[in-house]
């Protein structure tokens, strides 16, 4: 090993360990945004440890790898929310020499460090990306799955730089990455598959493909056995064809058209077709045609990530900088420029990204209250403000005799009545103990409640049961809603479509319902199951 791959290694050891002590140093995990996906994530993770099998006995288009180590750390007596919290520094950890790996291998000056400061950043961060200084652990598994599509995308985008054959080596851990990735959100995976086979015919390696195949085998055998048999990859399929045709999330934030071309986003579009140009019209062929195939890929992931977040542009700053290294003057300075750019468009979420572990440790307690009950999960708070105060967008009437808009969205119709236009911005989990309350009070406690919203996890806040059929975040289908006991209509739902869906579900299975009780945020009514 060379003395600057060493040095690497060291400096972003250290940076890996030192983010990971500020994730563990807290005495609770405190948020300040995106309570529902924080609630998603614990209810995910306490129904494996209870045995319910993903896919098999609820459905979720997640991977169980995003919330297995989370449930595989509480089986070693942590609370809850240092579990989270480990999970993330063990993800870290465990993908450190996978990193490393690739950026020895593959990279070298500027573009190693970039590329290994920026890994380790997206597998420690406790905010989504983007330029809000908040607190949360949304969507992690998303930039766990970027930093493995990075390890993946430079192999087949860079050649080896080492004199040796790595074929063995590149074969298994593109194996071992790409099996993780289908146990960890498995879009990343089908948006990678385009340019993975194109360097396979490129590079044309045996061994490579030998060494690929054989350990992806193995890995599935394994994680076959896990998941207790071949219907949990069926049963898998058919949660994500089910979740690609739902109406309720078909993606979560701007269009696939306008994370190419608003002005947000259009100059980075730009710059990556410039790379592909570039690579190409410079000697780096096989670079520039596999990045044109990456491209698409890029788009879909970004386009379904909520917040819209490119995080792929940093991958195109870490190719131009690797690009420079072999171009003449003129060449080396537009390669440098272009890096720059992508870097200066990626930067407040980088910035955001690589503080938010310091953030979080800097949180004061005294304006953040438990967010559970149950006493494993005393350590996970939340902000005051966001869990006691309720906030909603109002849609208000039309103005009078102007004509409708081309294409209005119904109102919601519950049993004749028109519900508010309404959506819930901040007081999620203050309204949830509020309908457990109400439902505990009137029809008594462990009962099985169904929630016309997003999401159904009223188990967590109090005395009602578990649902063990029904998904814990709505995207489609009915499963779980005959057995209700209970039906609750939010007036401020968190999504309207998931709302009138759920409603048209249950009005049709349980006909008979009946209204126990009316408040400013919810309609209560007994199904008589």
């Amino acid at each position: 090993m060379t003395a600057s791959a060493l040095k690497f290694m060291v400096v972003v050891s250290v940076f890996t360990l030192v983010q990971c002590v500020f994730l563990l140093i807290p005495s609770a995990l405190r948020t300040n945004g995106h309570e529902a996906d924080l609630l998603h994530l614990i209810d995910l993770a306490l129904r494996f440890e209870s045995g319910l099998r993903p896919h098999q006995d609820f459905m979720t288009p997640m991977g169980w790898l995003s919330y297995a180590p989370v449930t595989y750390l509480m089986g070693f007596g942590l609370p809850v929310g240092k579990a989270i919290l480990a999970a993330f520094a063990l993800a870290a950890l465990v993908l450190l020499p996978f990193v490393s790996y690739v950026a020895i291998t593959r990279l070298e000056g500027a573009a190693r460090w970039l590329f290994g400061l920026y890994c380790m950043i997206l597998m420690t961060s406790l905010v989504y990306g983007g330029d809000q200084a908040t607190v949360s652990v949304s969507m992690f598994y998303n930039r766990w799955a970027w930093t493995i599509a990075f390890c993946i995308f430079v192999i087949i985008l860079m050649p080896s730089r080492l004199s040796r054959s790595l074929s063995v080596s590149d074969g298994a851990i593109l194996a071992i990455l790409m099996m993780v990735l289908a146990g960890l959100k498995v879009t990343y995976l089908i948006a990678i598959l385009p340019a993975f086979f194109a360097y396979l015919l490129i590079r044309r390696d045996p061994r490579l493909i030998a060494t690929g195949v054989i350990t992806a085998v193995i890995l599935f055998g394994v994680m076959t056995v896990l998941m207790g048999g071949i219907g949990f990859w069926l049963a898998y399929a058919n949660d994500l064809i089910a979740v690609s045709g739902s109406s309720v999330r078909a993606f979560p934030g701007l269009n696939l058209a306008d994370t190419l071309a608003t002005p947000s986003y259009l100059l980075g579009t730009l710059l990556a077709f410039f790379a592909v140009i570039f690579f190409r019209q410079n000697g780096m062929n096989q670079t520039g045609l596999v990045l044109l195939l990456c491209l698409p890929g890029f788009a879909y992931i970004t386009y379904q990530n909520w917040g819209n977040d490119p995080k792929w542009l940093v991958l195109l700053a870490v190719l131009f900088l690797a690009g420079s290294l072999t171009l003449a003057d003129q060449a080396r300075q537009i390669s440098l420029g272009a890096a720059v750019a992508a870097l200066a468009i990626s930067s407040p979420s980088i910035i955001n990204m690589a503080y938010s572990p310091l953030r979080h440790l800097a949180l004061p307690a005294v304006k953040f209250e438990p967010l559970l009950a149950e006493e494993r999960a005393q350590d996970i708070h939340v902000a005051m403000a966001r869990n006691t105060r309720v906030f909603g967008t109002v849609g208000l009437s039309p103005v009078p005799d102007q004509p409708e808009p081309d294409d209005p969205r119904p109102p919601t119709r519950f049993r004749g009545e028109v519900l508010p236009d309404c959506k819930l911005k901040t007081g999620l989990t203050g309204i949830m103990t509020r309908m457990t309350g109400a439902v505990t009070q009137a029809l008594g406690p462990d009962r099985i409640v169904q929630v016309a919203d997003l999401y159904d996890g009223l188990w967590l806040l109090g005395d009602v049961a578990l649902n063990r059929t029904s998904a814990p975040w709505y995207y489609i289908g009915e499963a779980g809603f005959a057995d209700a006991d209970a039906i609750i209509v939010p007036l401020c739902p968190l999504s309207q479509t998931a709302r009138s869906e759920k409603l048209d579900a249950l009005e049709r299975l349980h006909p008979d319902m009946q209204e126990v009780l009316r408040t400013p945020d919810f309609i209560l009514l007994r199904t008589g199951t």
